[in-house]
């Protein structure tokens, strides 16, 4: 044998081992994605059956909890500005008067009544039952009209509940909460301990905020003809505009600029959530409602709830879902638009309750997204892990809390 084919040999025999070994490596490789995914298709069944199959069925759905904003609305009276180019006057433009539930507030609560329904339709009564459902609002229009609006959407009249052929709707209970009295939805009931500290925390949000959007806010105050001096006033600005633009009128042409309204937007959301800034502030502004939620869901988890309810629904505002999410420690957080929900169910897997909590951002949105907290170490708390993560906000006398 020459050395030249001697060589070619030696080449070819070490690029046939070369290749055998990458082919070998490539090979691990794949058998190493093959065997993640094996892995990740062997927990999403696990999950599935023991979780997803389950909930889906609403076979582990015990209470459904659903806290709601208000549906779309007209201006209040101080939501204006000099340059307003549509100041709140009259009712020219807002034939139901200010700060009323508008048509497409109507419409979409009706909507998100029938959408709400359609998804717990295996769970809830086809037909509306006081035994079942507690609906509770704040003590203003929009939130008793949004509330009605939406059960109309849900529970709509069948069998013998129909008591006009014409007209498709049942009367269904809204119960109140007086203003003076309300320590559980907007928190207007006298807490003089809170007002001390939400002083505090507003002077120090406002310095905090009037240094770092400096530029933008003397822009603000330019064009809108009104000196920015505090954050009310630019909340004041936004909510004008956006309702304007909401209701397809025109806006101004220095609030079409690129980033104008989403940074009015990202300013409002931290003076609302300056209402909620300390624990202790947590605590007087969700401490009441979160421990009714928690004290329902344990009562159903024993047998003890009487009357024996499948859902509690609270109308309100969008400051009380700041609060509730800012309480649980909500990761992302967002300025709750028209009609935006939290829901809170409590579902019971292999004798065991846990606590699922869902959100949409408004009532535009198509679905409810998983609500992920700060201190969430598991996918789907127990009952127990929740009441151990929220009982330090839960106030055992909130009166007593209140005093100087």
């Amino acid at each position: 044998m020459q050395s030249s084919d001697f060589n070619r040999l030696c080449d070819n025999t070490y690029s046939k081992k070369h290749s055998a070994l990458h082919l070998k490596k490539n090979n691990r490789g794949a058998f190493a994605v093959v065997i993640l995914s094996g892995i990740i298709i062997v927990i999403f069944a696990i999950y599935y059956s023991i979780w997803g199959q389950e909930s889906r069925k609403k076979n582990s759905l015990e209470l459904v909890i659903i806290i709601c904003r208000q549906g779309d609305r007209s201006p209040l009276q101080w939501e204006t500005y000099p340059n307003d180019l549509y100041p709140p006057l009259g009712e020219g433009i807002w034939p139901d008067g200010l700060g009323q539930l508008t048509s497409a507030g109507k419409i979409r609560s009706y909507e998100f009544g029938q959408r709400f329904k359609k998804r717990y339709s295996k769970f809830l009564p086809a037909a509306f039952n006081s035994s079942y459902i507690l609906v509770q609002t704040t003590d203003t229009d929009r939130t008793s009209m949004t509330a009605s609006t939406f059960l109309t959407g849900a529970f709509p009249p069948i069998g013998k509940q129909i008591w006009n052929k014409d007209i498709h709707w049942i009367p269904i209970p809204v119960h109140s909460i007086s203003s003076e009295k309300d320590n559980l939805l907007r928190i207007t009931k006298s807490c003089p301990k809170y007002d001390l500290e939400f002083e505090k925390a507003k002077n120090s949000t406002e310095i905090e905020m009037f240094k770092k959007h400096e530029v933008f806010l003397k822009y603000l105050s330019s064009h809108s003809g009104m000196e920015i001096k505090h954050l009310t006033d630019v909340e004041n600005i936004y909510n004008s505009l956006n309702i304007q633009q909401r209701n397809h009128m025109t806006l101004p042409s220095w609030a079409k600029i690129i980033n104008c309204m989403s940074k009015m937007e990202e300013i409002v959301l931290e003076w609302y959530k300056t209402h909620s800034k300390t624990e202790f502030m947590k605590k007087i502004r969700s401490g009441k409602l979160i421990g009714e939620i928690v004290r329902n869901m344990r009562d159903k988890m024993d047998g003890r709830l009487n009357p024996n309810r499948k859902m509690f629904a609270y109308f309100s505002h969008e400051l009380t879902l700041i609060d509730f999410f800012n309480t649980l420690g909500m990761k992302n957080s967002f300025k709750p638009g028209y009609g935006a929900a939290a829901i809170v169910e409590l579902h019971k897997i292999k004798k065991e309750y846990y606590v699922k909590l869902l959100y949409s951002k408004s009532y535009d949105s198509p679905d409810f997204l998983s609500l992920e907290t700060e201190s969430q170490t598991n996918f789907l708390p127990t009952l127990e892990e929740f009441n151990v993560a929220t009982v330090n906000y839960v106030p055992e006398n909130w009166d007593k809390d209140c005093q100087h």
